[in-house]
């Protein structure tokens, strides 16, 4: 069951105030019409606020910090085999400071902000056209992180040895494949196939205890499959 928090009529959070300028620099080469190479840096930004679930009067006084990113890419966009062949890959490296997470007070979502942390990883894309009528895809994507820095104060302190970054399972995986069937004169018959895969992944970042979270969410697959009769 659930309970409203009444916050009476005295709970008056003082007003806050964010600012940033972002920036983002990119550069590109083109080292033939069907390979091109690029670097990018970029600095992201997400305002702080207040918890609109808080599990208590006191909590919902209590705000939590911005977040604030630096990250580094490169990689290369290619076709390959008279263009039949799409092939992109990036390779990223993401600082982030005060990154905003999720803990739980009973059932209630929590916002904190783990103070350092990192992320760092690949990502593949493929669109490949296997026959006239055959296109197949390919998405895929490796994640590691580390917390370096995760104080929640008081008694608590740093728990940065047991936190987790939630919703970031290591490994993605997504596979399509496009079949438009010959003509049938009054209408076109197309197939889509897709799978996905999500490695397992945590639901919260830390318990509001500090104790390590116990809300592992398993590996999953999706399999669908469409029928599209058009025209």
């Amino acid at each position: 069951s659930f309970a409203l928090v009444d916050p009476g009529p005295n709970l008056t959070p003082p007003e806050l105030d964010f600012s940033n300028t972002s920036l983002m620099f990119s550069a590109a080469y083109r080292v033939s019409d069907r390979l091109n190479l690029y670097a990018k840096y970029a600095e992201g930004f997400r305002s702080g606020g207040y918890d609109g679930q808080a599990s208590s009067p006191a909590a919902a006084a209590v705000p939590f910090a911005s977040e604030e990113l630096t990250t580094i890419e490169a990689g290369m966009k290619s076709r390959w085999l008279a263009d039949r062949l799409q092939l992109n890959l990036a390779a990223f490296y993401t600082e982030y400071d005060d990154m905003q997470v999720t803990s739980f007070t009973g059932t209630v979502a929590t916002v904190l902000n783990a103070g350092a942390s990192n992320l760092y990883g690949l990502e593949l894309e493929a669109q490949a056209l296997l026959t006239d009528r055959l296109r197949a895809s390919l998405g895929a994507s490796y994640l590691e992180y580390e917390i370096d820095r995760f104080d929640m104060g008081g008694t608590i302190g740093d728990v940065a040895d047991r936190a987790e970054i939630n919703n970031a399972p290591r490994n993605t995986v997504n596979v399509a494949l496009d079949y438009d069937f010959p003509s049938l004169g009054f209408g076109e018959l197309a197939l889509h196939l897709n799978y996905n895969y999500w490695a397992a992944a945590h639901a919260i970042s830390i318990k509001s205890n500090g104790q390590a979270p116990n809300s592992k969410l398993s590996a999953r697959g999706l399999l669908d499959a469409r029928l599209t009769l058009s025209g």
